[in-house]
C-alpha cells in the first residue's frame, strides 16, 4: 500500500501543478469474482481392439466399442445425443486400427466423477475442457460497481492523508465492459473474472 500511495500522491501532484484551479485525482479501481465451470467437453479416440491371445484379449469391433461406451454413460444420466462425431482431418497416414474421435458435452458437471471412472478398452481421453455459463448482465453491473467502490475508498484514503475530502465523480474509464458476455472452453475448472475502471474525483480543500 505504500508504493501505492506514493504512486497516486506523485499523480495527484502533477494533477494539482498542471491545473491549479482543478484539484482532482485519478484512481484505478478492481474488482473480480471467481466463477465455477457448469460442464464440460471431453474428446475421445475409440479405436477397435485388436486380439492379444498371449493376453487373453478378444477382437472386439470399433462398433462393439462404441455400443459398450453409451451403455456406460446411460448409466450416470448421459445420452448417446451428447456424443457426437468429430471429422477426421486428412494426412493422418496409416493407422493399424479402425479408429473415430467424438466429443461428449456434459452439461451437469455432478457427472464428471463417475464418468471419470468408466474404463473400457479402446477409449481414450484425448482432451477434456471445462465449459462455463455466461455469467450475465447483472453480475456484469455488480462487478462495475464494486470496483468504482474500490476506486472511492482508495481516492478517500489518499486524500484523508493529503488533507482534502472527495468530492463527486468527475470522470469514470471502463476498461472491463463485456467481459462476462462468453467464456470460452478452457482446462481450469474456475476462471477469474477481473474488472478494471479509472475514476477521476474532484478534490476539496478542508
Amino acid at each position: 500500500m505504500k508504493t501505492l500511495l506514493i504512486s497516486f500522491f506523485i499523480s495527484f501532484s502533477c494533477s494539482c501543478y498542471c491545473q491549479s484551479t482543478d484539484k482532482y485525482i485519478r484512481i484505478v479501481g478492481n474488482s473480480s469474482i471467481e466463477h465455477i465451470a457448469a460442464g464440460a467437453i471431453v474428446s475421445y479416440d475409440f479405436s477397435e481392439v485388436l486380439p492379444n491371445e498371449y493376453k487373453q484379449i478378444a477382437y472386439k469391433s470399433l462398433d462393439d466399442v462404441y455400443k459398450e461406451f453409451v451403455s456406460k454413460i446411460k448409466t450416470i444420466n448421459l445420452k448417446e445425443s451428447d456424443l457426437k462425431k468429430v471429422i477426421k482431418s486428412l494426412g493422418r497416414g496409416y493407422e493399424k486400427t479402425m479408429s473415430q474421435s467424438y466429443e461428449l458435452s456434459i452439461q451437469n458437471i455432478s457427472s464428471l466423477h463417475e464418468l471419470k471412472s468408466i474404463e473400457i478398452d479402446g477409449v481414450q481421453v484425448k482432451e477434456f475442457k471445462y465449459t462455463y455459463k455466461n455469467p450475465g448482465i447483472e453480475i456484469e453491473e455488480q462487478l462495475a460497481l464494486q470496483a468504482i467502490n474500490d476506486a472511492k475508498r482508495k481516492a478517500n484514503f489518499i486524500a484523508d492523508k493529503s488533507g482534502f475530502k472527495v468530492g463527486k465523480i468527475l470522470n469514470i474509464e471502463d476498461f472491463s465492459s463485456g467481459c462476462c458476455i462468453e467464456i470460452p472452453a478452457r482446462s481450469d475448472a474456475s476462471v477469474k473474472l477481473p474488472y478494471k475502471v479509472n475514476v477521476t474525483f474532484e478534490l476539496i480543500s478542508l
